[in-house]
């Protein structure tokens, strides 16, 4: 006996024309993502080592370093190229060291007992090392305690030496000897013509001259009965007479002074000779002195006075 499929049999109310349709949805691309993680969570949850070996590719075990995708940027400065305005533009140099001035070493005497008789200038150095030189001829055979440590003070048979650094002057402007000092003010056109001629032709006779004069200094002094102090050195006679009159007054106004006397020596150098209340008799001076020579102004009873020569080009 044959099966004979049963057809279904549908309502009467129920019209296929009239039948409701319901459209398939194409799936899109979110919807595939959607439903692979779904997935994957699913088989995270029903596989617990998964989740292990997710770890394991995340992050690495302890003791090791992780490897970077990718390289460190180092980050280089880029040279900039200087414009041509730049490059030929003239590079200024500081001022600094042109504005400081060079030293000066003064090597002054003092004589046993210490503070009783005034201290003695024996001459001015450029160079420590001269200074030092010079000090050795006039006797100083050793250092004292206080030369020990910086190299400044010297023994001698009679007394000491001490070398005191001061700051050198600042030289003025070569001017030809033959020139008027009233260069500016001539009275006459034909006195400035010749007065030009004469400054902008120089001899070279004058060259000894000039050479002679730029190495003198005139220094500026105050003699007390406790002790010498140098308070500058100066290229010109009246600027150092200038700062000894400026340290007379100073003196002067803050104690009293008897018996000032004033007078120019021999060769026309100023001195000021003055007793203060309760200090006893000061002496202001300018002293000129010819750079890296050795002065004698000092008479030393002991065998090393002949040793007092002239230190030149040390």
């Amino acid at each position: 006996m044959a099966l004979v499929p049963r057809i279904p049999i549908l309502p009467e109310n129920m019209n296929l024309v009239n039948a409701q349709t319901f459209p398939i949805r194409k799936a899109t691309p979110a919807m595939a993502e959607t439903a692979d993680r779904q997935s994957r969570l699913l088989r995270t949850q029903s596989d617990p080592n998964i989740l292990n070996r997710l770890s394991m590719t995340v992050s690495p075990p302890s003791g090791t370093t992780a490897k970077l995708s990718k390289p460190p940027k180092v980050h280089v400065k880029v040279q900039h190229k200087r414009s041509v305005r730049n490059r030929l533009q003239r590079r200024r140099k500081s001022h600094a060291n042109h504005l400081k001035s060079p030293s000066l070493y003064i090597l002054q005497y003092e004589s046993y007992p210490y503070a009783v008789e005034e201290a003695k200038i024996l001459g001015i150095f450029t160079d420590i090392n001269k200074a030092s030189l010079a000090a050795t001829t006039c006797g100083a055979f050793a250092f004292s305690r206080e030369g020990l440590n910086d190299g400044m003070e010297y023994l001698t048979p009679t007394g000491r030496i001490r070398i005191v650094m001061q700051e050198a002057p600042i030289l003025p402007l070569r001017r030809h000897p033959t020139a008027p000092e009233d260069l500016g003010f001539a009275s006459t056109a034909m006195d400035k013509i010749i007065a030009l001629r004469n400054f902008t032709q120089p001899s070279i006779r004058s060259r000894p001259e000039r050479r002679e004069r730029e190495q003198r200094v005139y220094l500026a002094m105050h003699r007390a009965p406790e002790a010498t102090m140098c308070i500058g050195l100066f290229a010109d006679k009246a600027k150092a007479w200038y700062a000894a009159l400026k340290q007379y007054g100073i003196v002067s106004w803050e104690a009293e002074v008897q018996e000032e006397m004033r007078w120019m020596d021999e060769t026309s150098l100023p001195h000021i000779k003055a007793k203060i209340a309760g200090s006893g008799r000061h002496f202001w001076s300018v002293e000129v002195f010819k750079i890296n020579e050795v002065v004698r102004r000092i008479h030393l009873e002991e065998p090393v006075a002949p040793a007092l020569t002239t230190v030149r080009d040390v």
